[in-house]
């Protein structure tokens, strides 16, 4: 139990870690807004903007480590842990915008927009993350039998056709690699079963070292606009993913086990946090707005971005709380039906 809840505060303070960098990038951009005029907010931001990378890193992990074969219980899980909560929150986000509309032009209209996620824009990483899911129960039986060799080869081609269409953007000539299926977010995905279940783990200090010189190449590149991929698929971005993933749960693992209690209990809401992030930031914001001096935009930031995660934490903890009876009263009215039956 002791080695699990190790396992769980290691793996739990990169999901806080990530969870505030995407609050911290949301409220520097609604603060400064244009970046790109900023300077030391705009390489604030480039660092922070590992945040996709590792949300997808810690996805990809998991789900593909955890698959058991049970691919009923896979997809009912997937359902009702991911896309009943996004759904819930989607309709919240819609009748708040827009007001209650139970027509039946209403109720198309926000099927619609729930369907292209035109409701809440930062939700596009559960969409993603949702096709990604689908394959799983085959891409992890695929890559459990990959040998050693296969997994190195794997691993080179992924980093390759990244690098020479990145290469290809910056310099402006089109390079396509038709029918290629991993230059998405699934790259990461990948990228965070490869980190434990490989022989990267045995060059973690390789990889911290390309993770710094990816930062000081992407500051250098975010601030001379070059790299149109910059914060998505290219190598200085993997790398700087990959070397935050080993800092935290190699080299902070000694500070993960003393905080082991408050980690635990904090990345249990994260995915939630990061659902309601957004709704938190306008209350924040409006809040805050009237006393702020105009002054100050570091350390309004850091406070915003603290009292963000704390209004998100308290709404995702009645949320849950909201789900769980929603859950026990559902079973309990099936239950009593299938009694009546007998």
């Amino acid at each position: 139990m002791s080695d699990k809840k190790n396992y769980q505060s290691s793996y739990g303070l990169l999901r806080i870690v990530a969870c505030m960098t995407v609050i911290f990038h949301h409220i520097l951009s609604a603060v400064y807004g244009d970046l790109t005029k900023t300077e030391l907010p705009l390489l604030i931001d480039n660092l922070l903007m590992c945040n996709n990378g590792l949300f997808f890193m810690l996805s990809g992990k998991f789900a593909l480590e955890h698959y058991d074969g049970n691919i009923k219980t896979y997809y009912r899980k997937k359902v009702t842990g991911i896309i009943l909560p996004v759904f819930l929150l989607s309709l919240f986000y819609y009748v708040w915008y827009n007001g209650i509309d139970i027509s039946p032009d209403g109720v198309v209209t926000f099927f619609r927009a729930f369907m292209a996620n035109k409701i809440v824009e930062y939700f596009w990483f559960v969409y993603t993350l949702t096709g990604f899911y689908l394959v799983v129960p085959f891409l992890s039986v695929m890559l459990r039998k990959l040998t050693e060799r296969e997994k190195e080869v794997f691993l080179l081609i992924l980093f390759a056709v990244i690098a020479v269409t990145n290469m290809g953007e910056i310099a402006g000539v089109g390079i396509t690699i038709e029918g290629y299926p991993f230059a998405t977010h699934i790259l990461f995905c990948l990228l965070g079963y490869f980190a434990d279940n490989s022989g990267m783990k045995k060059h973690v200090k390789w990889y911290l070292v390309l993770g710094v010189v990816s930062a000081v190449v992407s500051s250098y590149e975010v601030l001379h606009q070059m790299n149109p991929s910059i914060y998505d698929f290219c190598l200085t971005r993997i790398f700087m993913c990959v070397a935050v993933f080993y800092v935290i749960t190699v080299h902070c693992a000694h500070f993960s086990k003393i905080c082991q209690r408050p980690i635990i209990f904090l990345s249990k809401y994260t995915f939630y946090i990061y659902l309601f992030h957004g709704f938190a930031q306008e209350m924040v914001l409006s809040w805050t707005i009237g006393i702020w001096n105009g002054e100050n935009h570091a350390i309004y930031c850091i406070i915003c971005g603290l009292m963000i995660f704390v209004v998100s934490l308290v709404l995702s903890i009645v949320f849950q709380t909201i789900l769980s009876f929603l859950g026990r009263l559902l079973y309990n009215v099936t239950w009593i039906k299938m009694n009546k039956n007998i």
